[in-house]
Parts: C-alpha cells; sequence; structure tokens
C-alpha cells in the first residue's frame, strides 16, 4: 500500500514538473514569427527568431513612404539578444536604430496579437511602436 501511494505521488510530482518546465518555453516563444510595423514614413515586416535562448528581431522588407523598397535594412537585425522575463515581456538586448546605428535598450510586450516595443536609453523613453501580427 505505501509503495503504491509513494509510486502514485511521485508520479504526479513527475508529471507537474514537466508541465511547469514546459511552460516557460512556450510562452516565451509566443513572439516567433511575423509582425506589420508602421514608422513614420516607414511600413516594413520584422520577423522575430530565437538563436541559442535569445531573441531577434530582424527586417524581411521595409518600404519608404514612397513605397519603394529600402533595400540596405532587408536582412538586418533591428533587435539583439532580449530575453524572456515572464508575464509576456522581454527585455535585456539591444535595438539598433538603421538611420543613425544608434543603440538603444529594448523591451517588448505581448497583448493577443500586438507587440509593443519600446526604446529607450538610461531612464528615458526613446520610442514605442506598435506590431500586429503577419497572419
Amino acid at each position: 500500500m505505501k509503495n503504491r501511494l509513494f509510486l502514485g505521488l511521485l508520479m504526479t510530482l513527475f508529471m507537474l514538473g514537466g508541465i511547469a518546465g514546459a511552460t516557460p518555453k512556450k510562452d516565451a516563444d509566443k513572439i516567433l514569427g511575423k509582425w506589420k510595423m508602421s514608422v513614420t514614413s516607414y511600413d516594413g515586416v520584422l520577423e522575430i527568431y530565437a538563436k541559442e535562448g535569445k531573441y531577434y528581431g530582424k527586417f524581411v522588407s521595409l518600404k519608404d513612404a514612397y513605397g519603394d523598397t529600402v533595400y540596405d535594412v532587408i536582412g538586418m537585425d533591428l533587435f539583439t539578444k532580449v530575453s524572456y522575463k515572464g508575464a509576456n515581456e522581454w527585455s535585456g538586448g539591444s535595438l539598433i536604430d538603421p538611420r543613425d546605428n544608434y543603440t538603444y535598450k529594448v523591451k517588448l510586450k505581448l497583448e493577443k496579437d500586438k507587440l509593443t516595443l519600446e526604446s529607450y536609453s538610461g531612464d528615458m523613453l526613446g520610442d514605442t511602436v506598435e506590431l500586429s501580427r503577419v497572419k
């Protein structure tokens, strides 16, 4: 009887540990994929991908106000080395502004199919961009 109870308890703990262990990775990967963005006079698509446990966002397309493709940024990482912090928030990496190559800190927040990207320097907020998931 004691062996069955112990075995049942052990199996329950094993199953709960497996579920809990898988959840953070699954939550962290929610931002993977393509996202549409519009900034001032630019429209583009950003692809978020994972590499070595960190998250990166690169341009897969970008057009200026005249509809011309901005080829020199295609394939360029906009942000790098971002980590999942929990509660649908990612931070800890850096964002490179392709207009002036200035580096900012970056924070991402996901709410359903909307992703907010905030860039800041020190304690001052630099810019906030809303992205929508490409379906």
